[in-house]
């Protein structure tokens, strides 16, 4: 039985549930940079978080199995030299 009164109270609940799930969001979508290698761009670090983006330190924020596809070895990173 809800009650008017609660009406505030849910949507409380329901703002907090949503910035859950835009961190949730954010996570995922900052691991695939790491993923990725910043293979896109000339730098050899992350752009979110300005650490060098190899599988090594996709691995050390994220786990074990990030920064490397599944069932693939290891693609060297080509390297671009910092001016």
């Amino acid at each position: 039985m809800h009650g008017p009164e609660n009406v505030g109270c849910q949507r409380i609940k329901d703002q907090r549930n949503d910035m859950k799930q835009r961190h949730r969001n954010a996570d995922q979508i900052h691991e695939l940079f790491h993923r990725m290698r910043t293979i896109l761009s000339a730098q050899p670090y992350c752009c979110v978080c300005r650490t060098e983006a190899s599988p090594a330190s996709a691995r050390r924020r994220f786990g074990s199995g990030a920064g490397r596809p599944p069932g693939r070895e290891e693609i060297p990173v080509r390297r671009v030299a910092m001016e």
